[in-house]
């Protein structure tokens, strides 16, 4: 299938997986599921010193998360003070380089807490971490029982497919 759904992986941490190739596989198929096929995207695969900052910065929660989505249409929860909040200036719009014009949005992700909560091995947690980013990014969210088994559902598809390709 021709799509035009770039995906660019930053990592700022030593981590070892077998295919990064897998995370790109299966941010396309959430976004093909979804009938998303011309896109770009970032994944960050971080530490928990970046993971927390950035909970904190953005969602008001001074906590290492697992994954973090930054979507350029749908706007998260924020959880602390705004009145504290000298960080968040909602008048910014998002600049995008001239060279890219349909940007979805970017995913964090920290893999301390990826290997610290896998069940199987650190690319099988990627890889759903990677799919539930990415649902948040086209707007799914989990807070209701209703939402939450709309989203694991697709996540389990997403994965169900990547599994069969990688």
């Amino acid at each position: 299938m021709s799509d035009k759904i770039n995906i660019e992986i930053i990592c700022d941490v030593d981590v070892s997986i077998d295919s990064i190739k897998a995370l790109e596989e299966i941010s396309k198929i959430v976004l093909r599921q979804n009938s998303v096929n011309y896109f770009n995207a970032n994944i960050l695969l971080t530490d928990d010193e970046t993971i927390k900052d950035l909970n904190y910065r953005y969602r008001g929660l001074n906590e290492v998360t697992d994954v973090l989505s930054f979507s350029d249409k749908y706007q998260g929860q924020y959880y602390g003070d705004v009145s504290q909040s000298n960080d968040l200036d909602e008048s910014l719009e998002f600049l995008l380089p001239e060279d890219i014009k349909f940007q979805l949005g970017e995913i964090a992700i920290s893999v301390p807490q990826a290997i610290r909560q896998a069940k199987f091995n650190l690319e099988s947690e990627l890889i759903k971490l990677v799919a539930h980013g990415f649902l948040h990014l086209l707007g799914y969210d989990h807070i209701l029982p209703a939402e939450r088994i709309i989203m694991e559902k697709l996540e389990s598809e997403a994965i169900d497919e990547v599994s069969d390709i990688v």
